[in-house]
């Protein structure tokens, strides 16, 4: 396989990074240390996107069927809690906590990198189902490619949040930390209906 094709497919793989990129950088307008945890999150998503097909590269052939079976539905309840915890956690906050941005922790970050990269396991079966050679360069390609795309979608979201906040004056993070956890469920849902039909 041809990088440029392992190109294509990692900005395949990287949507539904991008997506939660865009939602966490909406919430990210009164964080303290804002670019520091945009870096964050196109490392943490970049990293799984990378390591998952390299896991499924070599050990896929023995647990492709338990990610066939399974694989859809974890990341379906991963997203769905996570999805869920951020709009009852928006809902519940008082007024004047708005600014507490609930955007994810560290370990939320993980478990969101995590739900978002299993389709990447499949992947690198496929790779290995064709005996790639230069196996390295392909999850670098796809790696770099989603923590670009994720790094790009973070910080335009963070942009727009904080222009929105300095033009109205009002605060938009329990508004967008609702919206984001609606796109998290609807990501989930995406990836079970896809290994469904």
């Amino acid at each position: 396989m041809q990088l440029w094709e392992t190109f294509i497919i990692a900005v395949g793989l990287s949507m539904d990074a991008l997506a939660v990129s865009v939602t966490q950088g909406f919430l990210l307008a009164n964080h303290r240390r804002k670019w520091a945890r945009v870096l964050l999150i196109a490392a943490f998503f970049g990293l799984f996107q990378a390591v998952m097909p390299l896991i499924g590269y070599f050990i896929g052939s023995t647990f492709a069927g338990a990610v066939d079976r399974f694989g859809a539905w974890i990341a379906f309840a991963l997203l769905l809690f996570l999805g869920a915890k951020m709009i009852w956690d928006a809902l519940r906050s008082k007024k004047e906590d708005a600014k507490s941005a609930q955007h994810a922790k560290v370990g939320e970050l993980v478990v969101l990198a995590i739900a978002t990269s299993i389709d990447a396991f499949a992947v690198g079966i496929t790779y290995s189902l064709m005996k790639t050679e230069n196996i390295w360069a392909n999850v670098a390609v796809i790696g770099c490619v989603t923590a670009a795309i994720s790094f790009v979608g973070a910080a335009l979201a963070l942009r727009i949040a904080r222009a929105a906040a300095a033009k109205t004056g009002r605060d938009y993070t329990k508004i967008a930390a609702i919206v984001g956890g609606a796109v998290l469920i609807g990501i989930g849902i995406k990836i079970l209906l896809e290994s469904l039909l």
